[in-house]
C-alpha cells in the first residue's frame, strides 16, 4: 500500500512539471537556431541522408536518429517540442528521484527541484546536451539503486555511458572514462573478482553502442566524412565564450553559481573521500565529467547543464549536515511539518500556475505559423513574411540559390531544400578544410547566386567571416532581398 501511495505521489509530481515545462517550450516564437538545427538534423535522416556524409553535424548523432523516429510519424517542429517537453520533464524528475535516493526527504527534494526548475525555465528545449544530461541521471539512479543482479546493472549502465559517446563524443568520453575509473578505483582497492567484472561489464557496455554507430558509418560510407567534420574539424573550431563571462553576468544567480560550483566540486571531492560517501563521490565524480560540456562555450545553458548534477551534490551535503545538526526533536518535527506543507503549497502553487499560464497561452491572440514543417507554433509576423519573400525568391530564381548564413535553415526547411555546410554555416562545423573549403567550394561553382547577410546588421558569432570576405571582393553584388544581399557568380 506504501509502495502504492509513493507512486501515485510520483506520478502526480511528474505532472505537474509536464504542465508547467510545457508551457515555457511551447510558448516560444520560432526563431531559436539551436531548435532549428536540431530539427534539420533529424529532418535529413528522415530524408534518408547520412550524418556526416550527406549533413554537416560535428556531434554523434544518437538523439537526431530517435528524433527522426518520431518525425517519421508527423515531420513538424512542433513534433520536436513534444519530444522537448518530455525530455526536459524526465530530468527535473530525475532531479527530485535522484535526492530522493540520496536518502533527502521527498519534501525537500521537491523545494529544491522548484528552484533549479526555476533556473533553468528559460533554457528548456531539445538538445543533445539535455539528452547527456538525462542519461546521466538514469546512470545515477541505476548505481545508487538496490539490485541483486550487480552484471546486468553494471552492463546496463555500461551501455547507456556509450550512448552518451553516440550523442556527443566529447562530453560522452569524460562520463565513460569518470565511471570506467571510479569501478576500477574500487576493484584496486577491494581486489575483489566479482568488482573486476563490474569494471568489465561497464567496458562492454560502452562498446556495444559504440560499435554499432562505427558500423552504421562504415556501411554507409560515412568514416571518412565523421573524421573530417567530428575529429579533423575541431582544429577550426576557434569559437569561444570565456568562463569569465558567467563571473561576470548580469543575472544573479548565475554570476554566484559560476564561483560556487567549481569550488564545491573540489570541497564535494574532499568531503566524499574523508567521509567515506560512495554515492557522493560518484555523483562528484559524474558532475565534474558533465561540467565539460561549459567548455569551451561558457554561456548560461551550457553552465546550467554541466552543474546541475554537482547542485544535487551539494544540496545533499547540506541537507544531511544541517539535519544532523538539528538535536532539539521538535525542532526536527517543526523541519518536517514545515518542509512538508512548503512542497505541498509549491506543487499546488506551480500546478495552478502551469495550467493558467497554458490556458492563457492557447487563448491569447497568437501569430501562429502555417508555413510547412513550422505549423502550429507563433512566430513574429516580420519573420514569417521574410521567409516566404525569401522562399518565393529562391523558388522563383533560374539559378541556383545559396543562403550562407548562420539561420539559412529557417528558409530552407520550409520549402525542403538542404545544402549541405551551407545550412548551418558556423565556424567549427565546416570540416577540417574550414572556411577556406568552403571558399574552394564557392570558386568552382557557376551560374549560382548567394545571399548573405547586409553590413550593418548584427551577425551570429560564429559566422565565418573569411567566406563573407571573399564573397564581396569577389563576387558581384546584383541585388538585395529581405536582410541579405544577393552576389553572383558566373
Amino acid at each position: 500500500m506504501k509502495n502504492k501511495k509513493k507512486l501515485f505521489e510520483d506520478i502526480g509530481i511528474f505532472f505537474v512539471i509536464l504542465i508547467c515545462v510545457s508551457y515555457f517550450i511551447f510558448s516560444k516564437e520560432i526563431g531559436d537556431l539551436d531548435e532549428i538545427w536540431n530539427y534539420n538534423f533529424a529532418n535529413c535522416i528522415v530524408k534518408g541522408m547520412v550524418p556526416y556524409k550527406d549533413f554537416n553535424i560535428v556531434i554523434t548523432p544518437l538523439l537526431s536518429v530517435i528524433e527522426s523516429i518520431f518525425l517519421r510519424i508527423c515531420n513538424e517542429l512542433i513534433t520536436m517540442r513534444i519530444l522537448a517537453v518530455i525530455l526536459n520533464s524526465l530530468n527535473l524528475f530525475l532531479i527530485y528521484k535522484t535526492q530522493e535516493k540520496l536518502g533527502i526527504k521527498r519534501s525537500v527534494s521537491i523545494i529544491t527541484t522548484a528552484v533549479m526548475a526555476y533556473l533553468v525555465k528559460n533554457y528548456l528545449c531539445i538538445d543533445y546536451n539535455w539528452f547527456v544530461l538525462f542519461l546521466s541521471l538514469v546512470i545515477i539512479n541505476i548505481e545508487f539503486s538496490k539490485c541483486k543482479y550487480n552484471k546486468i546493472k553494471n552492463l546496463i549502465i555500461g551501455i547507456i555511458a556509450g550512448m552518451c559517446i553516440c550523442t556527443k563524443q566529447t562530453t560522452g568520453a569524460f562520463i565513460c572514462f569518470t565511471i570506467v575509473m571510479y569501478k576500477t578505483f574500487f576493484a584496486i582497492k577491494t581486489r575483489r573478482k566479482e568488482d573486476i567484472k563490474k569494471v568489465l561489464l561497464v567496458i562492454i557496455g560502452i562498446a556495444i553502442p559504440t560499435i554499432v554507430l562505427m558500423l552504421y558509418l562504415a556501411i554507409n560510407g560515412a568514416i571518412n566524412s565523421f573524421i573530417d567534420y567530428c575529429i579533423l574539424g575541431i582544429k577550426t573550431f576557434n569559437n569561444k565564450i570565456s568562463y569569465i563571462n558567467l563571473i561576470k553576468s548580469d543575472i544573479l544567480s548565475i554570476k554566484i553559481l559560476s564561483v560556487i560550483v567549481p569550488i564545491s566540486m573540489i570541497l564535494l571531492s574532499a568531503y566524499s573521500i574523508i567521509k567515506k560517501d560512495k554515492k557522493l563521490l560518484f555523483l562528484v565524480c559524474l558532475g565534474i565529467a558533465n561540467f565539460a560540456v561549459a567548455f569551451p562555450i561558457s554561456d548560461n545553458i551550457h553552465f546550467l547543464i554541466g552543474s546541475t548534477i554537482t547542485l544535487i551534490g551539494i544540496v545533499y551535503v547540506l541537507y544531511i549536515n544541517f539535519y544532523n545538526l538539528l538535536k532539539n526533536k521538535k525542532i526536527k518535527l517543526f523541519f518536517k511539518f514545515f518542509c512538508k506543507y512548503l512542497a505541498i503549497a509549491i506543487l499546488v502553487l506551480i500546478g495552478i500556475l502551469g495550467v493558467y499560464k497554458n490556458y492563457k497561452y492557447i487563448k491569447q491572440e497568437n501569430n501562429y505559423s502555417t508555413l510547412n514543417h513550422f505549423r502550429n507554433i507563433a512566430i513574429s509576423e516580420e519573420l514569417e513574411n521574410r521567409i516566404r519573400n525569401v522562399e518565393s525568391y529562391i523558388e522563383n530564381s533560374k539559378e541556383k540559390v545559396y543562403i550562407l548564413d548562420s539561420d539559412a535553415a529557417l528558409y530552407n526547411i520550409p520549402i525542403d531544400t538542404y545544402n549541405k555546410d551551407f545550412d548551418m554555416f558556423n565556424k567549427g562545423n565546416l570540416g577540417g578544410k574550414g572556411e577556406q573549403g568552403q571558399i574552394e567550394k564557392i570558386q568552382n561553382m557557376s551560374n549560382v547566386k548567394i545571399l548573405i547577410r547586409k553590413d550593418g546588421l548584427s551577425r551570429n558569432w560564429q559566422t565565418p567571416e573569411e567566406v563573407r570576405k571573399y564573397i564581396k571582393e569577389n563576387l558581384e553584388k546584383q541585388e538585395s532581398i529581405e536582410i541579405f544581399d544577393v552576389y553572383y557568380k558566373e
